[in-house]
C-alpha cells in the first residue's frame, strides 16, 4: 500500500477586495495545497469577520487496491471542523 511521507506545501492566503469584503461571511481563507502535484484544495482554513478561525476542513485520501490487479485507486474522507459551534460533518 506504501509508505506515509511530509509532503511541501504551499499556504495560499485568500482576502476578499475591501470594497467587496463587507458583510461576508469570512474574513480569510487559507488553501493547502501539495507542492508537486497542486492536491489539497479541500484542506483549507476559514476565518470569522473578526479575525477568529472559522471553520477547518480536511481530506485525508486512502490507498485502496483494487482486487485481482495490481492497481492501487484512492478512497477519500473529508471533515469540517466548526469551530464557532464545535460541530463536525464528516462526508
Amino acid at each position: 500500500m506504501g509508505k506515509w511521507e511530509l509532503r511541501d506545501s504551499l499556504h495560499i492566503s485568500l482576502q476578499r477586495l475591501p470594497a467587496f469584503a463587507k458583510g461576508y461571511c469570512y474574513s480569510r481563507r487559507i488553501m493547502y495545497v501539495d507542492k508537486e502535484n497542486y492536491f489539497g484544495a479541500g484542506e483549507l482554513d476559514l476565518y470569522n469577520p473578526a479575525g477568529s478561525l472559522f471553520k477547518s476542513q480536511l481530506v485525508f485520501l486512502c490507498p485502496v487496491s483494487i482486487p485481482k490487479t495490481d492497481d492501487v485507486s484512492n478512497r477519500s474522507l473529508a471533515t469540517t471542523q466548526d469551530f464557532s459551534s464545535i460541530l463536525s460533518t464528516n462526508t
